[in-house]
């Protein structure tokens, strides 16, 4: 502040000092000049009056004398008396005069500053007739080093009044800053976060109320500080405390969690198992009963052709075939249900050729176009990770049959980094992104459930009008080897 203020100030005082160095010097030469140039005027009147009867009566010596009293002024550089005729009657100085080319003056001169000499004419006149002229001279040096001596004057009067201003507005800013600089530092030193710094109140007037009011600024701070230091430890504490229940309840609930898993686990383990039991159940003990009596019905036919024929006969023979027909629908029924409870290619066979057929029952079932692309070997696979991607990929074919409205399902499986890959691709639709997220969609659930009790994940990607991507990733469980 102290720098600008002396800048400005440095500015202004220069500019009226250059405005006073380049006006009042111009302004004096000027009246100078014209003092001068009316001096040379009234001598000229006078000598020309004095000389006019000595010019007149062509009395030489009386025109000399008349000259040399003209001459006595110490300015006067010539002085030069012609007749009517123009030639030279009497003269003072006259080798300077025709330096000066004296028949070639102007009354006057504008500019005093380009010429050495100020010149003028005046007629000479008797009996009111212009019986000659008188040229004078007068030297301009005399103005000349007057107006160099005032220039020199002002000039130096600038100066000091520049350097004693330049001195006033140091003194005078240091006074005015100095309670602004400490000031500064003081709230330097706050903004670094120390708030028992106080400015210094040295005065009353606008200064001082400026650092009062600041003081009292950062007393109000430092107890808003205080009170907001209270404030967040005590948001700490509940804080930790919050963070203390929530790591209890954090534990509790993921205890909970993985018990509930586990007990996930368990039912669909209990779930296989009973399916298992009842495919095999169906199969075998329906199966053969159903077989056996397909036999009897048989048996009985062939009996009922041997005998006598007969409308009761035929009617018996009628409702056996019909039966025998019951009997073939049920035994192909409980083969399907045995094989959607547990399909024996899975057991048999292993996980890759019950997915592939059941992409063959899908496609002749739905009648939809599904390719199935097996990348890489995929073989060994436990019995676990079997069935669960077993029944994800029922799940998910289930889905794309009912909600999809697909023409075509394209299926790959194959091994990634210790991970089995299944991803089902269908053009449909697209499943929207809030049928993913709803708790109601208790087959997406259950699928993302089979694939996280494996440490698997379970990814669903649809886009409106360009189908849904089902990406199954279970970790590939494998047997140490020493």
């Amino acid at each position: 502040m102290r720098t600008k203020i002396a800048v400005v100030f440095s500015i202004v005082v220069g500019i009226i000092a250059l405005f006073i160095y380049g006006y009042f010097p111009k302004r004096l030469e000027d009246q100078h000049y014209v003092a001068l140039l009316q001096k040379t005027q009234s001598i000229a009147t006078m000598t020309a009056f004095s000389t006019g009867a000595a010019l007149f009566t062509e009395d030489t010596a009386a025109a000399n004398e008349a000259l040399a009293s003209a001459c006595q002024d110490s300015n006067l550089v010539f002085a030069v008396l012609t007749n009517a005729g123009g030639f030279v009657f009497s003269s003072y100085n006259l080798d300077a005069a025709n330096q000066y080319n004296f028949r070639g003056i102007d009354d006057s001169q504008a500019d005093p500053s380009d010429h050495d000499i100020l010149a003028t004419t005046t007629p000479v006149l008797h009996n009111k007739r212009v019986i000659g002229q008188l040229f004078v001279g007068m030297s301009l040096s005399g103005l000349h080093e007057q107006i160099r001596e005032t220039k020199l004057a002002i000039l130096l009067v600038s100066f000091l009044v520049f350097f004693g201003g330049a001195i006033v507005v140091y003194g005078l800013t240091t006074v005015l800053t100095k309670p602004l600089r400490q000031m500064a530092d003081t709230a330097g030193r706050i903004a670094e976060g120390d708030l028992t710094q106080r400015a210094s109140v040295q005065s009353s007037d606008e200064v001082g109320q400026l650092a009062t009011i600041f003081n009292e600024m950062v007393a109000s701070l430092a107890s808003t500080q205080k009170q907001l230091q209270d404030i967040n430890a005590e948001l700490e504490k509940r804080v930790e405390e919050r963070t203390r229940q929530l790591a209890r309840s954090e534990s509790a609930l993921r205890k909970s969690g993985e018990q509930l898993r586990a007990l996930s686990t368990h039912l669909e383990k209990v779930r296989e198992d009973e399916r298992t039991y009842l495919a095999r159940e169906i199969h075998d003990v329906l199966g053969q009963m159903l077989t056996a009596i397909n036999i009897d019905i048989a048996v009985a036919e062939k009996h009922l052709v041997k005998a006598a024929p007969s409308q009761p006969v035929e009617q018996a023979l009628a409702q056996m075939h019909t039966l025998s027909d019951l009997v073939q629908v049920t035994i192909h029924n409980i083969r399907r249900l045995a094989l959607e409870l547990r399909p024996d290619v899975l057991d048999s066979l292993g996980l890759v050729p019950a997915l592939e057929w059941q992409a063959q029952e899908f496609q002749r079932r739905t009648g939809l176009t599904c390719e199935m692309h097996v990348r890489t070997e995929v073989s060994d696979i436990d019995e676990q990770r079997s069935i669960a991607l077993f029944r994800i990929f029922q799940e998910a074919l289930t889905n794309v049959a009912r909600h999809a409205q697909a023409t075509r399902v394209e299926v790959r499986f194959e091994e990634v980094n210790d991970f089995l890959v299944l991803e089902v691709t269908d053009d449909g639709q697209g499943i929207r992104q809030s049928d993913i997220l709803n708790i109601e969609s208790l087959g997406i659930l259950g699928m993302r459930e089979r694939a996280l009790s494996l440490g698997g994940e379970v990814r669903i990607v649809g886009k409106s009008g360009c189908g849904t991507t089902v990406t199954v990733e279970i970790p590939r469980k494998r047997e140490e080897t020493y």
